[in-house]
């Protein structure tokens, strides 16, 4: 761009305050490149020489007298201190001190505790480690204002709730995880007032992805209901451009909405059978009052999804019929309470209406994208309906053939309609 600036003067294109203006700008983003390079490899510094040194001592571990493994345990620790307190105190405003100082001692942590543990031989269960590590390293977020060492602890937490809940014979409630969840909320405000676009993105994708695992835990209570909380979520992903918060982060990365949209696509095909509604049908849902949180949590989802589909209905023109999947799902489930046979048929209607307005969208916008995208649901829920109804095989094989020549006779109408515009 810079290049241009003397050419775009001459021809009178743009005046020298603008030229001005436009050098400053990429000079800046310029100077910030190599801080964020030096940033994420200092991090990865941190992470490497950390699982060097575990990885080297444990080789000889056993050899060492009990004193000194003692030691140690406590070096990564002491050390992390040390370069924390620097930071604090030195280099509070270095962002690359801060970020691989917090990464070092937010280790240092976990490393610390489990090697006590075994030097020691206190007994305890993996997520009781866990949820130490969390509850003590939680601070250095705010200490040392750390985006990374935040995204270890959504990291860490998730994977103490999975633990909590997936891998124990009798699974318990992941109470704390919510506590500890919020325990990050005001970091993440304090980076939207500061404008940290790529650490919103990540916090976002991340806390999506936890939310997801969690969840799965609530079928204990929900049972069948529990899909609803993840077609709730991922429409939520998909209209996050437009919570308020959000407003000033509308950018090109759409990765939280398309792990949005191929989500709640995956929640429809899969109601599209008739065993989840027939399991929710026999099923009968049991309240348990340990558990009243999760009904408030689908609710509250609920609304918010009704006022972000509205949002998005009245301030974008790219509404499309997908954005409504969360709701349909929701209405359909609750009818299907009592009418199980009529909800699957309005939920394989509903996909064939997305399938046939993509096609019609795509036809009449000269889009080839969304043309195939229409056609490929249509094809994707005949395959689906081949699995589930006793449909001889020469009928399947002409209904592929005909879609297969739709699929041709749409594409070639369409290039050719783009090559006679040109």
């Amino acid at each position: 761009m810079l290049k241009y600036l003397p050419e775009l003067i001459r021809d009178n294109v743009i005046d020298h305050e603008t030229a001005d203006r436009i050098t400053s700008y990429y000079l800046q983003k310029r100077s910030e490149a190599p801080s964020k390079f030096l940033i994420i490899f200092g991090i990865l510094g941190a992470l490497l020489i950390g699982m060097g040194v575990i990885l080297i001592l444990a080789h000889n571990w056993d050899d060492f007298p009990k004193w000194l493994r003692t030691f140690i345990a406590f070096l990564p620790l002491v050390l992390s201190q040390t370069a924390s307190l620097y930071t604090l105190y030195g280099k509070s405003d270095v962002r690359l001190w801060r970020e691989v100082s917090a990464t070092f001692l937010f280790l240092s942590v976990g490393i610390t505790i489990a090697l006590i543990s075994q030097i020691y031989h206190i007994s305890g269960e993996l997520d009781k480690f866990l949820l130490t590590w969390m509850i003590i390293a939680a601070p250095i977020i705010y200490l040392l204002k750390s985006s990374f060492a935040t995204l270890l602890y959504i990291a860490g937490i998730t994977y103490y709730a999975s633990t909590v809940s997936y891998w124990f014979y009798v699974s318990k409630e992941p109470y704390y995880y919510w506590l500890m969840l919020l325990f990050s909320f005001p970091y993440y405000y304090q980076a939207l007032k500061n404008n940290q676009r790529n650490f919103i993105r990540f916090y976002n994708f991340l806390t999506s992805i936890s939310l997801l695992v969690v969840f799965g835990t609530f079928a204990y209570s929900l049972q069948n209901f529990t899909i609803l909380l993840y077609s709730l979520t991922f429409g939520l992903m998909m209209l996050s451009d437009y919570i308020p918060l959000f407003k000033n982060y509308r950018s090109e990365d759409k990765t939280l909405y398309s792990l949005g949209y191929l989500g709640n696509f995956i929640m429809l095909f899969i109601l599209s059978f008739d065993w989840y509604w027939h399991e929710l049908y026999t099923h009968t849902f049991k309240f348990n009052l340990l558990t009243f949180h999760h009904p408030i949590i689908l609710f509250f989802m609920l609304f918010l999804t009704i006022y972000l589909v509205y949002r998005k209905w009245k301030d974008s023109s790219d509404f499309q019929l997908i954005d409504l999947s969360s709701l349909i799902i929701f209405i359909l489930v609750l009818i299907g309470i009592i009418k199980p046979s009529f909800s699957q048929v309005l939920m394989n209607l509903f996909i064939l209406i997305i399938s046939l307005y993509g096609i019609i969208v795509g036809v009449k916008s000269m889009s080839i994208a969304t043309l195939n995208r229409g056609l490929g649901i249509f094809t994707i829920l005949v395959l689906c309906r081949f699995f589930d109804r006793d449909i001889p095989f020469v009928v399947r094989g002409v209904v592929f053939v005909v879609i297969g020549l739709g699929f041709f006779y749409a594409n070639h109408r369409i290039m050719r309609k783009i090559k006679n515009e040109k």
